[in-house]
């Protein structure tokens, strides 16, 4: 939670506004050059974006801009790959695109920034990654339609490894877990078994019947 004050004339104390912050997201940005007409640039971007599952929210050729809402990465991993195995974690990785085309003497400079957000569980450091990752997809299917180039940072061989380690540390996650639950299911019973022995203790004694001699 962010806090920032606001001094306002006449008053001697400053009013204090909280400002919510978005919880575990981070920012990733590519670029390329384009020699392509500004509003030809962001109707290929437009299009891609649509073909990706992303949902417009501004598309304005004049200024170049065009911004979506946010999606899963799994959603967009479903429309750009049908190589790549789908991990289940990813749906709980949102990202959200902004595309700005600026004119720049005789070219275009187009960048592509992605905001990611984790929605459940852990943070990791890769997500960084994985959303570059797919921004670079995204990026790539841009400049091929408008007769650019896009140098990748990110290949896929890296990717394939970074979601491996995710996988590896997703499973050992889960035994932990499964492991812990297992502990405290023996520690109960236990504990179940030592107060059934303690009430038989202090219960009362049987009182054994006489037998009458003949």
């Amino acid at each position: 939670m962010l806090s920032w004050s606001l001094l306002i004339a006449g008053c001697a104390q400053p009013r204090y506004i909280s400002t919510p912050l978005p919880v575990r997201s981070s920012v990733e940005s590519v670029a390329f050059t384009s020699m392509a007409d500004r509003i030809d640039i962001v109707d290929q971007a437009t299009s891609a974006l649509i073909s990706s599952n992303f949902s417009i929210t501004l598309a304005n050729d004049r200024i170049g801009l065009v911004q979506t809402d946010y999606v899963s990465v799994s959603t967009v991993q479903q429309a750009l790959a049908d190589t790549l195995a789908h991990v289940p974690d990813l749906d709980n990785l949102l990202m959200k695109v902004a595309i700005n085309a600026e004119e720049r003497d005789e070219s275009v400079f187009v960048q592509i920034k992605g905001t990611f957000q984790r929605i459940s569980g852990q943070t990791r450091p890769m997500d960084n990654l994985i959303g570059l990752y797919w921004l670079e997809q995204l990026a790539n299917e841009i400049a091929t339609g408008v007769d650019a180039q896009y140098v990748h940072e990110l290949d896929t061989e890296t990717y394939a490894t970074l979601i491996s380690d995710l996988s590896t540390e997703d499973s050992k996650r889960a035994n932990t877990g499964l492991r812990g639950a297992m502990k405290a299911g023996g520690i109960l019973v236990v504990v179940l078994f030592a107060l059934t022995l303690l009430a038989g203790s202090f219960g009362p004694t049987p009182t054994s019947t006489p037998t009458t001699a003949l």
